[in-house]
């Protein structure tokens, strides 16, 4: 069954782009609002004219259709360098990626959407003006034309802070779940470790050999190369998928009762010192363990506390479905990741290669003492030189594990870059509101400055209220984001989906922002002349 991963990623993406479409929505309604407030007076005086509703409503929504298009136009100008930007970060493990570029038919589809937003955007307060007769919007103060829409308002603004708080908790939760990435020992020492992949099925220097004799040629023409140190082979690297995946059964188990999903790895008995991996118990496999002799084998401490409750493996005997025999255990060694950091340490079983002889390909490691990317093409003209027309993959350890990380940085880059965005917008919209807060009750706040009310008042009020205009939206976000950041739960290592933590600096960081977008007009607010206030109106 093919897995839906990738269309869980596609979905993810387009959701967050959902999400900040919504978010610039809610922004640009609150500040059209506002600026029609402004204007209800001058489109009262239209009305009393002779113009008509309709001819306001129009008027309001070609204003709105106007910005509508020059914002798509320079987010179309954005989109082709965000393309560039896209190439430069994406991971290589993204298919056909030198074929991505802007698409008309997604640039004619986002103009649209473009569009219909200022559209439906400048239809709400359009439709609210146009209730007021023509004569209301005279007579009435701007504090009272402000009332009735300061609840709509209110709602908006806490809808900005719902989706900004979401977004910025994604971007939150995978930041530290890369920078705990980072720092994770993974188990082996890269530096100065190349892989070679060589296929050697049918080919005629190795065909007349066993399984262990064809390793041991392909071992020793590695080997002979000037700057090698040591060599080892394995079924498969780290880094990289299984490429053996077995099902045991331990003592205790009953006969039709297997353990799945146990990775399978035969190595060479110098494999563990030449990439690093460390021998916690035990001993690790030697040349007398051959094909006529006990089997034998290794697991490493993800197996021990998986499957043996953490009790001592040393002398349990296992059975392997895949040879169909037991194995008794020698050893016990470090975890390695497998595959991607992400997927955190996973059970394993290390068998010697004298034991196994079903691999049709060879992963040869090698410990150099030159600078790995020096002895690449040497690599590769040896193993050539033993398998005629067959290209083995040479790739440095480190190569391999740098492009294993890239996917996790490009998620918390792309999230990130979403959540940046929206935390500007839910800024904007709350500077916005109370700017118009302000300037709507300039007459109020004259009046208090007159009476005795230092500017030092004033400013708490404004940013008070505009902490208390944030704060649903912020309850709502946590709450929201408690539950959407479990879609996360695959793309994060050593972090839970509702780290407290994490949620508790991304709260901070949006108050810290509410504040500062609202500090900046009640700062204004104090340089207001209370005898000028009053006799605005």
């Amino acid at each position: 069954m093919r897995s839906t991963k990738p269309l869980r990623r596609i979905f993810g993406k387009a959701a967050l782009a959902a999400l900040l479409l919504v978010l610039a929505t809610m922004n640009a309604a609150t500040l059209l609002l506002a600026r029609s407030l402004d204007r209800s007076k001058e489109f009262a005086v239209r009305m009393a004219l002779g113009a008509g509703r309709m001819r306001v409503v129009r008027l309001m929504l070609c204003e709105t259709g106007m910005l509508a298009i020059a914002g798509g136009a320079l987010g179309v100008l954005i989109a082709f360098a965000g393309v560039g930007a896209f190439l430069r970060f994406a991971p290589s493990s993204i298919p056909r990626l030198n074929a991505v570029a802007l698409d008309t038919r997604v640039l004619t589809m986002t103009a649209a959407i473009s569009v219909a937003a200022g559209v439906a955007v400048g239809l709400l307060p359009a439709l609210r003006l146009s209730r007021w007769g023509p004569w209301e919007p005279l007579q009435a103060s701007a504090h009272s034309l402000a009332e009735p829409t300061s609840r709509l308002r209110t709602v908006l603004v806490a809808g900005q802070m719902t989706l900004a708080i979401v977004l910025l908790a994604g971007a939150g939760l995978l930041f530290n779940s890369f920078v705990r990435m980072q720092s994770l020992d993974p188990g082996i020492d890269a530096d100065r470790l190349v892989t070679v992949t060589a296929p050697y099925k049918d080919a005629a220097s190795v065909a007349r050999l066993s399984l262990p004799q064809a390793w041991d040629r392909i071992l020793e023409e590695l080997r002979a190369v000037p700057g090698v140190q040591m060599v080892a082979a394995t079924t498969t690297a780290p880094f990289q998928t299984p490429f053996w995946s077995l099902r045991v059964q331990l003592p205790g188990d009953d006969r039709d009762t297997w353990r799945d999903g146990i990775a399978g790895y035969a190595i060479t008995p110098d494999y563990l010192e030449t990439v690093g991996t460390r021998l916690l118990r035990g001993r690790s496999f030697q040349r007398l363990d051959g094909p006529r002799t006990e089997r034998v084998a290794l697991v490493n401490e993800s197996f021990v506390r998986s499957q043996l409750a953490g009790s001592d493996p040393i002398g349990t005997v296992v059975r392997v479905s895949e040879a169909d025999d037991s194995a008794r255990i020698v050893g016990m060694v470090e975890d390695v990741i497998q595959r991607r950091a992400e997927d955190g340490f996973r059970p394993a079983i290390y068998v010697p290669y004298t034991q196994y002889d079903r691999a049709s390909f060879v992963v040869a490691v090698v410990r150099t003492t030159l600078p790995a990317e020096a002895l690449l093409d040497d690599l590769r003209a040896a193993s050539v030189r033993l398998i005629p027309g067959r290209q083995p993959n040479v790739r440095v350890m480190r190569d391999l594990m740098a492009s294993t990380r890239t996917s996790p940085r490009f998620q918390t880059l792309l999230v990130g870059a979403f959540a940046l965005i929206a935390t500007a917008l839910a800024a904007v919209g709350i500077y916005g509101a109370m700017a118009h807060f302000v300037r709507q009750r300039r007459r109020e706040l004259g009046i208090r400055m007159a009476l005795g009310a230092n500017r030092r008042d004033v400013v708490r009020m404004i940013v008070g209220r505009g902490l208390r205009l944030s704060a649903g939206g912020l309850a709502i976000g946590m709450v929201a984001a408690l539950f959407l950041s479990r879609a996360l739960r695959g793309f994060l290592y050593g972090v839970e989906p509702h780290d407290p933590a994490t949620l508790f600096v991304v709260a901070s960081v949006l108050v810290l922002v509410s504040t500062v977008a609202a500090l900046v007009p009640a700062r204004r607010a104090t340089r207001v002349d209370p005898v000028m206030a009053m006799k605005i109106e």
